[in-house]
């Protein structure tokens, strides 16, 4: 497979201890593990509701991996050491300290931007705020009341609050009933789809899952394998250190503007104020510690092609403006970045397509002593993505369109999880967002969509948000929950399990979460809002902007050229990577690097910069031994910007609330 990297890579796995079992008795799920899973979820969600809800002082719950799910692992780490030293007996075996935090990441990460924080405005925006002149009540015919509450009560009460703080738990029973139906499937579907090349990139290909060094390592001492452990090792401190400084700098000037700090942003367009230059814009210079710890860990090959692919775009609009042109989104990145993903893809199932193929023909012969997973893995393939479409098309949404927007998805979730295996990209939004319905609109305008009906345009616009947040980026938790359980002596079975209870336990809370201060302080006061709800809510009144648009059969909107010409560029700069890798051995250009830079390189390119002139110059000093001796200080500098503006900050800022404004740390 030519994507993959060629160079030293982090083991995702420590050596068992000697004597060690394959698996542990239980595989990790127990009662103990699971009631400790659900009280975990609970305390992560009403942590992300205390900082990112009521205050908003950083979107922990965006985190790669989440910030509640990596505080807890240390907690709870830290407390089963102490409690084997007093008792002699161990609290949680290591199988089930994995177990936990495998199905955390799931829990941890719904309430977020991408899920739930995103559902109930895509839920409330057509009828709370429709006006005669944005013809959003015209889209309530179409939406059925089992998708969402259509009361206009219930909706005004929810973003203005209501006195009492009831929630109308009865007006939204069913609709959360059903599109937590909805998310399941598609779990099913998506973690289907992830297992069926699992053993292709774990046992063939050997990709070294890098995320995983993060649980790896600050479990060590519970697993009884040999080497220093993490939290002891002075480097790790020092990255720690790194990090502290930095958010205490910040943290000082939120508090008192007069402390000189390190400024999380700084526009570097803002320099240059003359055409073609101005054209730069946006170019941005993100401190960004979390890509700067776990960036050390991606392969200098992606890391090079992401700065440099992210710096080239850019240059393309200077050039494109130089010669007159008017095209203030060329180079199209996001549009080049759809044609990659696509064109990665395909270009997964081929290189797999002999275990696929094997895994298929054991099903169809009904020969699956060698994987008696395999029958599962195609069983939940057609129900998840086949109950997906079902569920869509129930709605009102036409089973073709839905078919298409569903493909989308599967195909952006499938890249997304290889580019976790293959590189730890430590971002939850490193895919095309927002791109599986603005496709077919790019390639045919909105009269086809107008010819399917007003129900399709409609439930097109309110499913939206499933392609536009990261619920799809749940293909890379899948894919490392799968591989640490493989290593960790966890069951196959127990990981399920604890993936399923953590999404649906998480999102079970989350609408407690959320509802509970929607109603009782209003929605849109929230989430940083003032009079008209916060980030969410914008985002989701410009979709439905959207979809009132293509349903105007008088003035339709045309196919966008330009931005197909775009999706087609990058999935032909995509080939090209992939023949280059094939063809040449040390051809230092990655084509997932190509991909996730066209995503988010013009605000993450400067600390990939960082990190790959960082890496270069420890490989070629020190050799590999120099560069693993340093991984402990890059997870620390990561682990530490993690804790300290994740749990300090978010506790200061919840206590001081008018302090919560002047630094918000992103984490997307």
């Amino acid at each position: 497979m030519v994507i993959r990297v060629r160079e030293p890579q982090t083991p995702s796995m420590p050596d068992r201890a000697p004597g060690s079992t394959a698996q542990e008795p239980g595989g990790g799920l127990t009662a103990k593990s699971l009631a400790l899973l659900v009280i975990a979820v609970f305390v992560s969600i009403w942590w992300v509701q205390q900082t990112e809800i009521i205050v908003n002082t950083g979107a922990i719950s965006e985190s790669t991996p989440p910030i509640p799910a990596i505080a807890l692992l240390i907690l709870f780490t830290l407390v089963s050491a102490l409690w084997r030293r007093i008792t002699g007996r161990p609290m949680l075996r290591p199988a089930e300290l994995l177990a936990v935090y495998i199905g955390l990441t799931f829990g941890a990460f719904v309430p977020g931007h991408g899920v739930v924080k995103r559902l109930f405005p895509s839920l409330g925006v057509p009828g709370y705020f429709q006006t005669p002149e944005n013809d959003f009540g015209e889209l309530l015919a179409h939406i059925p009341g089992w998708v969402a509450p259509t009361d206009r009560s219930v909706l005004q009460g929810m973003y203005e609050g209501v006195d009492g703080a009831a929630v109308p738990w009865a007006h939204w029973a069913m609709p959360l009933a059903m599109w937590t139906l909805m998310l399941v499937l598609l779990f099913v579907g998506i973690l289907s789809l992830v297992s069926l090349f699992q053993r292709r990139w774990c046992e063939e290909e050997r990709l070294s899952f890098p995320l995983l060094a993060i649980p790896v390592e600050i479990t060590r001492p519970m697993s009884g394998t040999r080497g220093r452990s993490l939290l002891a090792d002075p480097a790790f401190w020092c990255g720690v250190g790194v990090a502290a400084l930095y958010n205490l700098s910040n943290i000082l000037h939120a508090i008192n503007p007069n402390v000189t700090n390190v400024p999380p942003r700084t526009e570097l367009h803002t320099l240059f104020q003359s055409r073609p230059w101005t054209a730069l814009a946006p170019l941005w210079l993100d401190v960004r510690l979390e890509l700067l710890g776990l960036g050390y860990l991606v392969n200098t090959d992606v890391s090079l092609t992401y700065w440099a692919t992210a710096l080239l775009q850019r240059l393309e609009s200077v050039a494109i403006a130089a010669m007159g042109y008017e095209a203030p989104a060329a180079p199209y990145s996001m549009q080049q970045g759809t044609g990659s993903y696509l064109v990665l893809a395909g270009w997964l199932v081929i290189g797999a397509r002999t275990s696929l193929g094997r895994q298929f023909r054991a099903v169809f012969r009904g020969d699956t002593t060698e994987d008696p997973a395999a029958r599962w893995r195609w069983i939940g393939l057609i129900a998840g993505w086949g109950g997906a479409l079902w569920w869509l098309a129930a709605a009102g949404l036409r089973a073709d369109i839905a078919a298409v927007f569903l493909g989308f998805i599967a195909a952006f979730a499938l890249v997304y999880a290889r580019v976790r295996a293959e590189t730890g990209m430590p971002n939850i939004w490193s895919f095309p967002f927002m791109q599986a319905s603005r496709t077919m609109i790019y390639a045919r305008g909105s009269a086809f969509l107008a010819h399917a009906g007003p129900s399709s345009v409609t439930m097109l616009g309110v499913a939206d948000w499933l392609g536009g947040g990261y619920y799809l980026s749940s293909g890379g938790m899948a894919a490392e929950g799968l591989k640490l359980a493989r290593d960790g002596r966890v069951s196959r079975r127990a990981a399920v399990t604890m993936m399923g209870v953590g999404l649906v336990a998480g999102l079970v809370i989350s609408y407690w979460a959320f509802l509970t201060p929607f109603y009782r302080y209003g929605a849109n006061v929230l989430e940083g809002g003032t009079v008209a709800g916060g980030y969410t809510n914008r985002v989701m009144v410009g979709t439905y902007g959207s979809v009132v648009s293509w349903l105007d059969a008088d003035s339709p909107v045309s196919p966008e050229n330009a931005r197909v010409g775009a999706i087609i560029a990058g999935a032909a700069q995509t080939l090209v990577l992939i023949g280059l890798r094939w063809g040449l051995v040390r051809f230092p250009l990655s084509p997932l690097g190509f991909g996730m830079a066209s995503i988010l390189g013009d605000r993450y390119w400067a600390m990939f910069l960082v990190v790959w002139a960082i890496k270069r110059t420890a490989l070629w000093v020190g050799g590999v031994r120099l560069y693993r001796r340093l991984i402990p200080t890059f997870l620390g500098i990561a682990i530490g910007h993690f804790v300290i503006a994740g749990v300090v900050w978010g506790i200061i800022g919840r206590i001081y609330e008018e302090f919560s404004l002047n630094y918000f740390v992103g984490y997307g």
